[in-house]
């Protein structure tokens, strides 16, 4: 893309892998956006993209340089304890990556193994994981009431 071309919009699809998919007009075939130049975008968002240099027989390529508009906020999945620190691992597995909800003594109702729905707060650059918080304790994973 050169400095007078446009960044182009759309809607990335992302696999359970962390690679997106960005269907564009005029291409004969979807764009590609390998997982480090996804730019912490998820499974549907919207985003703006540039192109990247395409190489012969290749797929086109491409980078994420901001994400317009996030798809959805709020996830299911199960708390899991690590080190003192609670994590939601997202039951979507198109959502590569887990949530950091905090230390484990803030959160009593929270427990490992248990179903919660949170909602994403932030994803600072320096971050390793999206920062959430806890919005319902679902219940226990595997039993009837939660599932």
């Amino acid at each position: 893309m050169t400095e007078t071309e446009a960044p182009i919009q759309g809607i990335i699809s992302v696999t359970r892998k962390g690679i997106g998919y960005i269907e564009i007009p005029g291409l004969p075939e979807d764009v590609e956006i390998p997982p480090e130049n996804t730019n912490r975008a998820f499974n549907k968002d919207v985003v703006e993209i540039e192109l990247l240099p395409k190489a012969p027989d290749t797929r086109q390529q491409g980078r994420v340089l901001r994400i317009v508009e996030r798809s959805k906020t709020d996830f299911v999945g199960e708390v899991v304890e690590d080190k003192g620190n609670l994590y939601l691992e997202p039951d979507d597995r198109r959502i590569y990556t887990p949530f950091a909800l905090g230390r484990a003594t803030d959160h009593p109702t929270a427990q490992n193994g248990y179903k919660a729905l949170i909602h994403m707060t932030e994803w600072l650059d320096d971050a390793k994981y999206p920062s959430a918080q806890i919005r319902e304790i679902i219940g226990k994973k595997g039993e009837h009431e939660t599932e």
